[in-house]
């Protein structure tokens, strides 16, 4: 009889332990899965607004556009491959600085703006210009538009700064032997 009342007793602890540690292991799938939904949710929600909550004052559409007079062609700066460079005069505070607007129509463009949202937002050095703010908003016609307000680096482009003698090369006419001997 003594043989009997231990093997149940060893058969009831072998069931309560495996029964424990299958009710772990489902406890630790629920948290993980539960972890797993909320992180996935927390970067699909809107990735625009929390690369945009660094900035103090976001700035309308309606105010860029009057900026820079309709994002008119006597404001522009340049323009390259995820979109176009104006000068603009923000009234308020009495600043001109240059805008970007974004070309979201171009492969690319969308991940471009966040990025430099999320990677220039904090950055303070003597050779890079500062990102101020940016306009996430829905132009007059409906549609998106994105654009990142930097200061404005007056005298000329940064390229020549850089490399000023580059510059003066293509600005002299050139010396070959042929124009010599023509005088």
């Amino acid at each position: 009889m003594e043989t009997s009342y231990f093997s149940l007793s060893k058969k009831v602890s072998i069931g309560v332990s495996v029964g424990v540690a299958l009710l772990l292991m489902v406890f630790i799938a629920y948290i993980s899965l539960h972890w797993f939904i909320k992180i996935k949710n927390q970067q699909t929600s809107n990735p625009t607004s929390s690369a945009l909550e660094v900035f103090h004052g976001k700035i309308s559409y309606a105010y860029l556009r009057n900026a820079t007079d309709g994002f008119s062609s006597s404001n522009l700066i340049g323009s390259g491959g995820f979109g176009t460079v104006f000068k603009a005069f923000l009234p308020i505070e009495n600043k001109v600085v240059a805008v970007k607007v974004l070309n979201l129509h171009r492969r690319g463009a969308m991940k471009s703006f966040l990025t430099e949202c999320e990677s220039l937002k904090d950055v303070r050095h003597r050779n890079l210009v500062k990102l101020m703010t940016a306009c996430s908003s829905i132009d007059f016609q409906g549609n998106e538009f994105r654009a990142l307000i930097y200061e404005l680096m007056p005298n000329r482009s940064l390229d020549m700064w850089l490399h000023p003698e580059e510059v003066e090369e293509t600005r002299r006419p050139s010396r070959t032997l042929t124009d010599k001997t023509l005088r």
